[in-house]
This record gives structure tokens, C-alpha cells and sequence, in this order.
């Protein structure tokens, strides 16, 4: 019997409250309306949940498990994850990052007990740079109401791949195996000096450490979309500054533009920030 397994959807607000899904009038109907049209155009089942800090905020189960069958899709349906658990292991140790629970440079021998030393730290396992080997294939699969020896299972997998692959922090072992060949192909390129495809691809080589960054540090994003949003109102803004007058009206409002965009990064109302702000001052000149 065929199956299309599909891993579970996840869009993991992070310190984030409902208001975060208020882009539209009915966020829940346009999510569920956006899922019916996926499995009309290209899959034939979904589980998607959307979670913050408090819990989930919307989850749906859609269309079939089985297309032979056409078993329907149910939120108890088990799923592989694949790849996914390690996008929300990260997330929930930055979390505890964030929290000044764990640090990023704390040795990994400081919270498992391991056979690698302790040079092998948080952020190298973050940024795949550890040198821990992967011993695939593992049976790390639960059913529920079945017994799992979540640490004997792990203890068993040091102890058979007990040797790192490399030093800590001076390979990459994940995202780096996409980047070499990428690179390679760059390479490839950067010959045809007379073509766009040429005059990219010796820019992209020309800066490719600022721009696989991002592997060996976990707080760098992939793309600069975060940065892109934070300079559109600035940009869209941009005829009303020539009221500012004179060079110091421009700084000032350089000024505001970066302490409101710094406040909404870090989740913070900017209204109220400003508030607070202009009374501390009051305070202290006082």
C-alpha cells in the first residue's frame, strides 16, 4: 500500500501573543481557506498548528492519510518529523538562552555526559559544528503507550560513536555539505565574466564568508528578511523627511525610526516603549 506521509506544519510564534495573528480581520479562517486550496492544488493531507508561549492558537487536520484508502487525516495521526525536531530543539533552547538558564558557549559536558571533552559547546551543536557524529539509522521512534529508554538509548549511541568526526567549530557537517557544492558551482560560473550569471557568482564568492555566516553563529537568520521589513516603513516614509529642515531633524528621526524598529525586534510595544522612555527621562532630569 502507498502512502504520502507528510510532516507536520509548524509556524512557532516565539514570544509572540495572539495579536501576532491580527494581519487579518479572521486569521483562523484565512489559515484554514489557505489549507483547503493546498489540498486542492498539490497535497493530499495536513496537519498545520501555530503555537506561542501560552499554547496552540489554531491547529487543523485535513484531507487524507492514505490516498489509497483515503483514510482521513486526524491531530492524532503520527507523522514523520524528520528535520523538524531540530528546528524546534533550537528554538527551545534559545528560549532558555534568552532566559540566562543555559549559555550559548556553556561546555555540552556541563548538562550530558558525554565522551567528547569539553570543548564541544551549545552553539556548536546549534550551528552543526560540533563534530558529534550522526549514527543513523536509529529506532528513536515512540508509539505512544509503549516503554522507550530514551536515556539507555542514548547512552548506547555515545558509547558505539564515542570519536568526534572533527575538532569542534572547524567544520561544518549539515547546511556546509549544500554550501561546498553551491560554492563549487559558483566556481563554475564566475568565468563567464562577460554574462550576469558570471559578474553573481564572483559577487556571491567575493563575499561568501559574510554570507554563510549564518552556519557557524545560530542568532544570524538565513536571509535578511527581518531587516528588509524593518526598513520598509523608513523607505515608504521617505518623501515626508524632506520636512525634517536640516540636518539634525533627519537625525532625530534616524533616531526614532531605530528605537521603534529595535522595540518591535524584540517584541516590545513601541508606543509604550516611548512612553516609558520619555517619563524615565522626566525622571531623571528631575
Amino acid at each position: 500500500m502507498q502512502r504520502f506521509i507528510y510532516p507536520c506544519a509548524f509556524s512557532l510564534l516565539h514570544a509572540c501573543g495572539p495579536e501576532a495573528l491580527s494581519a487579518s480581520r479572521d486569521p483562523a479562517t484565512a489559515t484554514q481557506a489557505r489549507l483547503v486550496q493546498m489540498l486542492n492544488d498539490e497535497l493530499p493531507g495536513v496537519q498545520y498548528v501555530v503555537v506561542n508561549q501560552r499554547g496552540p492558537v489554531f491547529d487543523a487536520a485535513l484531507g487524507v492519510r492514505d490516498a489509497k484508502t483515503t483514510e482521513a487525516m486526524r491531530h492524532a495521526t503520527l507523522q514523520m518529523a524528520y528535520s523538524m525536531t531540530k528546528a524546534i530543539t533550537a528554538i527551545a533552547v534559545m528560549q532558555l538562552v534568552d532566559d540566562h538558564r543555559i549559555g550559548l558557549d556553556d561546555s555540552l559536558a556541563k548538562y550530558v555526559a558525554h565522551p567528547y571533552g569539553n570543548a564541544v559547546t551549545i552553539r556548536h551543536l546549534l550551528a552543526q559544528t560540533s563534530g558529534v557524529p550522526n549514527p543513523l539509522p536509529l529506532d528513536w521512534f515512540e508509539v505512544e503507550g509503549s516503554s522507550f529508554a530514551r536515556d539507555e538509548k542514548l547512552r548506547e549511541a555515545l558509547r558505539k560513536n564515542a570519536q568526534l568526526k572533527h575538532a569542534p567549530g572547524t567544520e561544518y557537517s549539515y547546511s556546509s555539505k549544500v554550501l561546498k557544492q553551491l560554492k563549487t558551482w559558483l566556481w563554475s560560473q564566475a568565468v563567464l565574466k562577460t554574462l550576469s550569471i558570471g559578474k553573481a557568482a564572483a559577487y556571491a564568492i567575493a563575499n561568501w564568508e559574510r554570507l554563510t555566516r549564518f552556519v557557524a553563529d545560530p542568532r544570524i537568520p538565513l536571509d535578511n528578511n527581518g531587516t528588509e521589513r524593518g526598513i520598509r516603513g523608513p523607505v515608504v516614509g521617505r518623501r515626508n523627511h524632506f520636512g525634517s529642515k536640516s540636518e539634525r531633524g533627519t537625525e532625530v528621526a534616524a533616531t526614532s525610526y531605530t528605537l521603534i524598529e529595535t522595540a518591535k525586534l524584540h517584541g516590545i510595544n513601541p508606543a509604550k516603549y516611548l512612553l516609558e522612555a520619555a517619563r524615565a527621562a522626566d525622571r531623571g532630569k528631575s
